[in-house]
């Protein structure tokens, strides 16, 4: 029977391997965040809209009804200021967004396995734009902060991933894009440059906030090697907890987005 890992087991044993552990190999029942519970209720809430089955206002409406259900039993933000900018934001997003259509092919949650050297890895991609030329545009929603160099370089395995599946699948891959929905892009006098979309004036105009991952033989290589040695390590574990240590050095992870 083949073994199949996911880009979110890989990054779970890069991050902490003891949460792999627990996760994995014992299969405890991870818990949620707000932060988690938030992301799951907006990308519904698009999924809707790019399926035409319901529009912007409704779109809203169901992810702050979800959001408050999630209140209702004791997620909460860590301050009403991180609250107030993170809603209102994600309010925005949803009363502007736009759903993709022209003469493209569009599949949400799109399933794929890619196999790298032998190992095999699934997944889903939130968005992927096919052209009438077989060539498409990978985009996956963020509802977190923008990343930073060092995190983009982290995250960017991901997209690469899905890269690297639909080469494998025939498809000529033009751009991989994170959606940062919390952000707008606004032109300033000499450039642009992102901003939280509750700080938008009210007539302010504004693109979407899209940061695109060069797509190389050279960062397909890398992400090859990464999720090879990734899944060599995971494997040479074996199953005693001592083998899987507390490597994540953040508080803030560990306090608060740790399942």
């Amino acid at each position: 029977m083949s073994k199949y890992y996911s880009y979110s087991k890989l990054s779970c044993f890069e991050q902490c391997q003891r949460q792999y552990y627990y996760t994995y190999i014992l299969k405890k029942e991870s818990g949620d965040n707000i932060y988690s519970l938030a992301g799951t209720a907006l990308h519904n809430s698009v999924e809707a809209m790019q399926l035409g089955e319901i529009d912007n206002k409704e779109a809203e409406k169901r992810f702050l009804d979800e959001l408050e259900l999630a209140e209702c039993f004791g997620y909460e933000f860590m301050s009403d200021k991180i609250k107030h900018n993170y809603v209102e934001s994600l309010k925005h997003y949803l009363r502007h967004y736009k759903p993709i259509d022209g003469d493209v092919r569009i599949e949400i949650e799109k399933e794929f396995t890619a196999d790298f050297k032998g190992h095999l890895v699934k997944g889903f991609i939130d968005l992927l734009i096919i052209h009438p030329d077989n060539s498409v545009d990978i985009y996956d929603y963020k509802s977190s902060s923008i990343y930073d160099k060092k995190k983009m370089i982290e995250h960017s395995k991901q997209l690469l991933i899905y890269s690297y599946a639909m080469e494998q699948e025939g498809y000529k891959v033009n751009s991989v894009q994170w959606a940062f929905a919390k952000y707008a892009k606004i032109k300033t006098k000499r450039s642009t440059k992102n901003i939280l979309r509750c700080d938008l004036d009210e007539n302010q105009e504004f693109e979407e906030c899209l940061v695109s991952y060069p797509v190389t033989e050279e960062t397909l290589q890398e992400c090859e090697d990464w999720v090879c040695d990734i899944i060599e390590q995971i494997e040479a574990k074996g199953e005693d907890e001592e083998n899987w240590i507390t490597n994540c050095d953040s508080s803030f992870f560990c306090n608060t987005l740790c399942g």
